[in-house]
């Protein structure tokens, strides 16, 4: 079983960022004032480690935004890392109990999380976070404070899954919690060192933290040779990535994005809904705990290659591409059809609008009639 409390903080951190903080409407002053800077030219000026700070306002932890974290946190790590297939209707259960969760939690916590999810965002490099070593003590002081909150958000798990599951999925679901609040201690531990200044080399406040390899040995002694090299670590990430990319449930995006272009009305989003519940269905009959792994191994292999920059990849290379087109060719083929269905639903006067606003504000913008023209897949009805 996999799974990164990394990869949870994470999706919290980047999606909610500084938004665990109380969502509040801007007052009819503020937004004044807001307005106000907007239409001002800021002066330009040079770079400094002092130009990245917390805003005023930040971003806010709306109901959508934490649907839309919910969502692929039940997607990723409970169905995916789990095995638990769950239907269309337990993910849309779970997303809107663990979004009410989080909603709450924001409203509760929003003033002892937000500064420290903020401080998150401000040491994000290239793909991790990479903290400056003057912020170490600050990071660990700040990040200790906020375990408590972590170990109660998750605490309530069981608690508000265990009705929409079945006992198969509840056992996972128990035993994904054990790991989760192990991962917690590690991290409250890995805090309290970082906030005296104790920072190993290269060490990351999320790394590792569910891993079975940052465990004591049975006679006390840490065993480091044991810990996985930098490039495991990285052709893992990149796998979990690819398979986040070919997963179905980006496919509802593509569905939404058509929703907002067209204007589709209520029936044909029912429509599309039913669409998007039965290809999906189809994928999941394929993509089983074992098709899962075949793939992610493949393509952490894949990722490897520079490993061998000293040698030819290119015949091994050959072979894993061969396999992964293989494993994924169904699910290619299923998100083709299913787009092509779903744009079948979008009327003849429903693609002339849309066709009508892009050719005036082309024109708008300075192209020409002839170079505005635009044209769309003739699949709906008429």
């Amino acid at each position: 079983m996999r799974f990164t409390l990394s990869a949870t903080l994470a999706a919290i951190c980047l999606l909610a960022g500084p938004a665990i903080t109380p969502a509040q409407e801007i007052s009819p002053e503020e937004a004044q004032q807001l307005e106000s800077l907007n239409a001002t030219t800021p002066d330009v000026q040079p770079p400094s480690d002092d130009v990245m700070q917390p805003t005023r306002h930040g971003i806010r932890l709306t109901p959508g935004l934490a649907r839309a974290v919910s969502r692929m946190w039940i997607g990723e790590m409970v169905e995916n890392d789990m095995g638990a297939m769950l239907s269309e209707d337990q993910k849309g259960r779970l997303s809107e109990t663990m979004a009410r969760r989080m909603m709450e939690t924001g409203h509760k916590y929003g003033k002892q999380v937000g500064p420290f999810l903020e401080l998150v965002i401000e040491q994000m490099g290239p793909g991790r976070i990479d903290v400056k070593p003057e912020k170490v003590k600050e990071f660990g002081r700040q990040a200790k404070e906020t375990a408590p909150v972590w170990r109660e958000f998750f605490g309530h798990m069981s608690e508000d899954f265990g009705p929409y599951l079945d006992d198969r999925q509840k056992a996972n679901l128990k035993e994904k919690q054990e790991m989760i609040e192990k991962a917690i201690d590690r991290f409250e531990q890995r805090m309290e060192r970082w906030s005296n200044g104790d920072r190993k080399e290269k060490e990351e406040p999320f790394e590792d933290l569910d891993n079975i390899e940052e465990e004591k040995t049975k006679d006390g002694a840490g065993d480091d040779k044991a810990k996985k090299q930098p490039e495991i670590k990285a052709a893992e990430q990149r796998a979990a990535w690819a398979m986040r990319r070919i997963d179905p449930v980006t496919w509802r995006e593509f569905l939404n994005s058509v929703r907002n272009t067209f204007k589709l009305t209520d029936e044909q989003y029912a429509k599309g809904q039913e669409l998007l519940g039965k290809y999906t269905a189809q994928a999941r009959e394929i993509m089983t705990p074992e098709w899962r792994e075949k793939v992610r191994k493949n393509q952490i292999m894949q990722n490897l290659r520079e490993v061998l920059r000293k040698e030819s990849p290119a015949p091994w290379l050959y072979h894993l591409n061969r396999e992964y087109n293989e494993l994924v060719k169904p699910l290619g083929d299923m998100e083709k059809a299913f787009r092509i269905e779903v744009m079948g639903l979008v009327t003849r006067d429903q693609r002339d609008a849309v066709i009508r606003d892009l050719q005036e504000f082309a024109v708008k913008h300075g192209m020409t009639t002839d170079e505005a023209d635009v044209h769309f897949p003739t699949t709906g009805p008429g």
